[in-house]
């Protein structure tokens, strides 16, 4: 079995000719957006789009004939426990780790 290894030319050539192409630019277009809007429009669209996803999911899982049963018992109140002691907590470290240069 023949292993192949790219080199560092091979793969930037497959991004820019490649399908890949779009990741870079729509990621670069996105930052260049993100420095544009101001911060608190930009927080408060993203609560709103999370708010509302979490209103559909625990209240699509709490009507669902299988799931209802065991969402609002179980699911749900081990899901919030790992978002709120997991991810919360990586991002506000990661985010506080990273201006730690800054002064702040």
């Amino acid at each position: 079995m023949e292993i192949y290894t790219a080199s560092i030319m091979d793969t930037v050539k497959t991004i820019v000719t490649g399908e890949f192409f779009l990741i870079p630019v729509v990621g670069a277009a996105l930052l260049a957006i993100f420095k544009v809007i101001p911060n608190d429009k930009i927080k408060f669209a993203v609560g709103a789009f999370a708010t509302g996803a979490g209103k559909a999911l625990t209240l699509g899982a709490a009507n669902w004939k299988w799931s209802k049963h065991f969402w609002n018992g179980i699911v749900e109140p081990w899901f919030i426990d790992l978002l709120e002691n997991v991810v919360q907590t990586f991002v506000d470290k990661f985010v506080a780790a990273l201006r730690s240069d800054n002064g702040e």
